[in-house]
Formats: structure tokens, C-alpha cells, sequence
């Protein structure tokens, strides 16, 4: 299955590289500030430095864009193959070839570089392909990928081969909306996450209601408003509509049934939807270069779920959670949320509720922010929100 969902995707992107060069637009000297300094950058179409790629391998479409006469390098055991390797200033696609893996997960690195006034000027590009032989010693399984896995606010990723990794893109495949990682046995996310900035955090739209499936996750594993049984449960939003309404196509993707959860009606119209309005508090105070990354879910391991599931197709977690990093100018904090889901309905004040990073990891097993430098994250998530509380107005 993942092999042939990344495929899909890599043949999708094939065709638009074709066409953008038999166009005659895949090298321009359009106006671009990049060409305005000594630069380079080397990325995918959505303009990231890192991509996955499924065993069975196939192609994928890069792009340079370089202020200078540029070559690109490649290991000399290299298992990728590229269009073109050198050309003149501008923008150039790049048709990258990757042979089928049936051996272990393996890595090469892209370097594009040109020569400057300031020396040699480079930038990487990290390609991880999946191997066919399981994954005890890798970082991505066979999970299925089909997101950004440089983005901040994620944790680290399963390497399930239940699992679909998914980042929803809107303005064209310009903005990251949201991202989640979706557990097809338990029909339920393990996770969702995104983040607060001067942009997304606009109130701009109306809450669509624009229910139905998440159109990147196979429809064999679609669930409906049936299997949440109306009578017990909410279709409880992880990514709240509110938490997206900077655009009308940002705040229908929060509709998606793989970002609902079965919450009990007091529950979700309670002390969850208290946590989710300090949230979005916070989110919508920020200072301009200001960022909060959000991490949210229900637990789904088989020892934190009730006993039933909502139609017997749906977990039900015992308990949800709400992690929390802010980048300001003065540095990094964090907290984070954990709340039983059937005890509390509505709190008086969510501080007896917040926790630090460290103490969530160790409660759900999940690795929080961990595209954090190491030093940075092992500090940061010890701490204590009692200890931070003007980083937290309202706790």
C-alpha cells in the first residue's frame, strides 16, 4: 500500500515537471529576490529541503534556483539519478530518478552549490528512501508518507505501516494547513498538529461545516457521522474549526473525518473546548516573528482506550492531550495538556490540567517537537508550566 500510494504521487509530480518544461518554463531569469545575492536553494515543488520515498522508488520533481552558474553532487554509490546536473543562473526543474530499494532504508544527500564572491555557496537536499525489509532500524517504517517531515511542530512519526502521514496544503500548495498522522486499525488520528503565526492565526472565515472524507487517506478506511453514534459521542474536532478560519479551504479541511475524535458531548463542549479557546488565546496574541506550534490528539494505545469502540469501528480514548512550543524573541517555552475523558466536564482554571513536555512523552510515548536541535529540546520540554506562568496568560 505505501508503495503504491508514493508512486501515485511521484507519477503525479512526473507529468508536472513534463509539462512545465515542454512549455518552455522550467528555466527562467525572471525577477526573483533570490537572484538578487550569492544563493542557492534546493528544494521539492512545496519547498521543502527533504522528501520520503516509497521502496519501490519512481520520480520526483525538484527545483533550483540559483544566482550563478550552479552543478549538483551525488554520492558515487548514489541510488538516485538526476535530469541535470549543472546550468546557468535562474529557476531550473529537475527530474530526480530513484531506483527500487530491497534492502534496508538508505539516505544519499543532494548538493547543489556555485562559486561566489564569498566563496563556495551550497544547499542540500535529503533524500530518505523506505527499505522493503521492515523497519528495525529505520526512521520511517513503511508507513505511508505523503507529508512535511521537516515541519516543527510534529512529533516523531510511528514508522507504522497503519499509519498515513498526511500534511494538508492550501493557496495552491503554497501554506501548510495542518498535519496528521492517521492509525487505520484504530480508525482514529494519533495525532494532529499545526501551527499559530501572524497569518494563520487571522480570523478571516465562518466555520463551513463541510463534512467528509479526508480525500488523501484510501476510502476503504472511511468512516461517517453513523460511527460516531450521535446519541454518546460529538465528532469531536482535533484540529478545531476555529483554530482555522485565516481562509475558507483551511477551515473545510478541519472537517475531514480523520480530524474527529468520539468525545462525549459534556466533555467536548467543556473543559476540551476551554483548552481549545486558551489556545487559540494565545495563538492570536502573538508579536510579529512570533510562533506557537500545536500538537494535539486522543490517546489510542490499547491501554488508553475505553473498552468499546463508538460503533465498533471507532476507538474511544480514555484520555486527550494539548502540547505546546512558542518561539518568541526572548526564546523558546512550553506545556502541554492531559486530561482524563470521561471525569471532567468543565474546570474552574486548566492549570491543575497543564504539565510539562517531558511528563506527556513519558504518559502517550510520543517524542514532541523532536525536529528541535537536541540540546534545545531536552531543555525545553522539562519545563514546568507553574514555574512559566506569564508564558501562559490565563492558566
Amino acid at each position: 500500500m505505501s508503495a503504491r500510494i508514493g508512486m501515485h504521487n511521484l507519477r503525479a509530480l512526473c507529468c508536472c515537471v513534463l509539462l512545465w518544461v515542454l512549455t518552455g518554463c522550467g528555466d527562467t531569469n525572471k525577477h526573483n529576490p533570490l537572484l538578487e545575492e550569492d544563493t542557492i536553494k534546493l528544494t521539492d515543488n512545496k519547498g521543502s529541503s527533504t522528501s520520503i520515498i516509497p521502496s519501490n522508488g519512481g520520480q520526483l520533481l525538484l527545483k533550483v534556483n540559483a544566482s550563478n552558474n550552479w552543478k549538483i553532487e551525488l554520492s558515487n554509490n548514489s541510488f538516485a539519478s538526476i535530469s541535470k546536473q549543472n546550468g546557468a543562473k535562474g529557476e531550473h526543474a529537475i527530474i530526480l530518478t530513484i531506483a527500487k530499494n530491497e534492502g534496508e532504508e538508505r539516505k544519499e544527500v543532494l548538493t547543489a552549490s556555485l562559486s561566489s564572491s564569498r566563496g563556495a555557496i551550497v544547499s542540500n537536499y535529503t533524500l530518505i528512501q523506505q527499505g522493503a525489509k521492515g523497519n528495525n532500524h529505520s526512521q520511517y517504517g513503511n508507513e505511508v508518507i505523503l507529508g512535511d517531515v521537516t515541519l516543527m511542530e510534529l512529533p516523531r512519526l510511528s514508522a507504522n505501516g497503519n499509519d498515513y502521514f498526511v500534511t494538508h496544503y492550501v493557496e495552491n500548495g503554497e501554506q501548510v494547513n495542518y498535519s496528521l498522522e492517521y492509525n487505520v486499525e484504530a480508525r482514529h488520528a494519533r495525532w494532529v498538529c499545526f501551527s499559530f503565526d501572524t497569518k494563520t492565526n487571522k480570523i478571516k472565515t465562518k466555520r463551513s461545516e463541510a463534512w467528509g472524507w479526508d480525500p488523501l487517506i484510501p476510502s476503504k478506511y472511511e468512516v461517517v457521522r453513523n460511527d460516531f453514534e450521535k446519541k454518546f459521542f460529538a465528532r469531536g474536532h482535533l484540529v478545531a474549526s476555529f483554530d482555522r478560519v485565516f481562509s475558507a479551504e483551511a477551515n473545510q479541511q478541519t472537517f475531514y473525518y480523520t480530524n474527529m475524535s468520539p468525545q462525549r458531548h459534556a466533555f467536548n463542549e467543556g473543559i476540551w473546548q476551554q483548552m481549545e479557546q486558551i489556545v487559540q488565546a494565545w495563538g492570536r496574541k502573538l508579536s510579529a516573528n512570533d510562533i506557537l506550534y500545536v500538537a494535539k490528539g486522543g490517546t489510542i494505545n490499547s491501554n488508553q482506550i475505553e473498552y468499546k469502540r463508538s460503533a465498533d469501528k471507532i476507538v474511544v480514548p480514555k484520555y486527550y492531550w494539548m502540547a505546546l512550543l512558542k518561539k518568541e524573541n526572548n526564546g523558546w517555552s512550553s506545556m502541554a495538556f492531559l486530561v482524563e475523558h470521561e471525569k471532567p466536564q468543565r474546570a474552574t482554571r486548566l492549570l491543575p490540567y497543564a504539565i510539562s513536555i517531558a511528563e506527556l512523552e513519558a504518559f502517550t510515548g510520543l517524542d514532541f517537537f523532536f525536529n528541535l536541535p537536541d540540546d534545545i529540546e531536552h531543555d525545553i520540554e522539562r519545563q514546568q508550566p507553574k514555574d512559566n506562568i506569564t508564558s501562559w496568560p490565563g492558566l
